[in-house]
């Protein structure tokens, strides 16, 4: 690995001095940053990011990082710093379970070596909250052009727990960011989780997402990509304990010249697991959209199910677009099927719409609208729907001007 990555110990060392960190997560952070030398960046189907802007490190200066939080009654959220004060090892025992301390590939290293912000959102056993966590990431000051944090979100045995999070930035300057979110639900928990994404055209992120889930338990996420710079979703989820799910759904819009790939993964361990990917993205001008869909059924992991579908809509002849289904089956007694396309929009929808009174451009948005709704209709929040519809909306007002 390039000396990029290895030349900010002291850097690593003062982030931690300046939060008031414990010895403890200091030696995580300095374990993270002895890894990079022998890690390399992960490899993404369909995508080259070894000149984008994400490795940089923090300013000794920078200003600590805040977030706008709603909160709902009867769930924890802390910082990572009170959490080690007021929990003690039961958040350091969580902790280590977590896939924060993997060292598969630089990301994960770098970014707890370099961290700057980390957040702990915990829900007791048979917590059953009924109104949303919002979580505002927004990004307005020049003072802070890097942001790596860290997001762990924990939902004890048969707890239920919904989450809002919104990353936004200015285009005043630029912005680079590392987030990752990792999951764990106990068994008979729910997690529903939506991140939507706002961030400029000078901004350049990596946001990964990761989870587990224990028996009967659930990971619901549903991915609004409504991004004006160039961004990487990865979203990984293990399936461990017999009867859980995940199910991922995934909108999009790519225009300009940005690149965008949503990229998800996820793997059937336990036995009767069922795994659902669901994407539908549109891309513009002369930008770029790619879906990678994974499904991955592990050997002994019978009678489980991965279904997975990634579409996309072109309405350039200079764009670029990619939906790439792939599965891994290793195991007999199972399910598994996919579907993929890339497509133009239909002359005839557009005739027919024009037909009845609108110019060519209102067509096609009409046109976009209903290609997004089909999975827009399928994700149960009616507040999570509301807010996709309201972004893809404003989104496209830039369309055409």
């Amino acid at each position: 690995m390039s000396e990029q990555f290895v030349n900010g110990q002291e850097i690593v060392e003062k982030i931690s001095k300046t939060l008031n960190e414990s010895d403890w997560f200091l030696n995580q952070r300095l374990s993270a940053y002895d890894s990079l030398k022998s890690l390399s960046k992960l490899e993404i189907e369909r995508i080259d990011y070894s000149k984008w802007n994400l490795w940089n490190f923090p300013s000794e200066n920078q200003k600590r990082e805040s977030v706008n939080v709603k909160r709902a009654d009867g769930v924890h959220i802390l910082d990572f710093q009170t959490a080690f004060t007021e929990y003690g090892a039961f958040f350091e025992g969580i902790y280590k379970r977590s896939s924060f301390v993997q060292r598969e590939d630089v990301f994960n290293a770098f970014t707890l070596a370099y961290l700057t912000r980390g957040i702990f959102i915990y829900a007791p056993e048979n917590v059953q909250v009924n109104e949303p966590i919002e979580l505002d990431f927004i990004q307005n000051n020049e003072a802070t052009t890097v942001s790596h944090q860290q997001v762990l979100v924990y939902a004890g045995k048969n707890a239920s727990i919904e989450i809002n999070e919104k990353y936004a930035t200015d285009s005043k300057h630029k912005m680079s960011i590392q987030g990752h979110v990792d999951f764990i639900a106990e068994e008979g928990s729910l997690i529903q989780y939506f991140a939507l994404g706002q961030l400029a055209k000078e901004t350049t992120a990596y946001i990964r997402r990761t989870g587990k889930t224990e028996k009967d338990a659930r990971i619901l996420l549903a991915l609004g990509a409504m991004n004006d710079g160039n961004v990487i979703e990865d979203i990984q989820i293990q399936l461990k304990g017999q009867g859980s799910s995940s199910d991922v759904k995934t909108v999009a819009i790519s225009h300009g010249q940005q690149v965008q790939m949503i990229n998800v993964g996820l793997t059937n361990i336990g036995l009767n697991t069922d795994g659902n990917i669901f994407q539908h993205g549109v891309v513009l001008e002369q930008s770029t959209l790619s879906f990678n869909g994974i499904g991955h059924i592990i050997r002994g992991s019978k009678y489980s199910n991965a279904q997975q579908e990634s579409r996309v809509l072109m309405l350039s002849d200079e764009a670029r677009a990619d939906a790439n289904p792939i599965l891994l089956i290793d195991e007999f007694e199972v399910q598994a099927g996919h579907a993929a396309s890339v497509s133009r929009v239909d002359k005839e929808q557009l005739y027919y719409l024009m037909s009845r009174g609108l110019d060519q451009l209102q067509a096609e948005k009409l046109v976009i609208l209903g290609f997004l709704g089909i999975v827009l209709k399928e994700i149960s929040l009616p507040s999570v729907r509301e807010q996709l519809i309201d972004r893809i909306e404003r989104k496209l007002t830039h369309y055409g001007n």
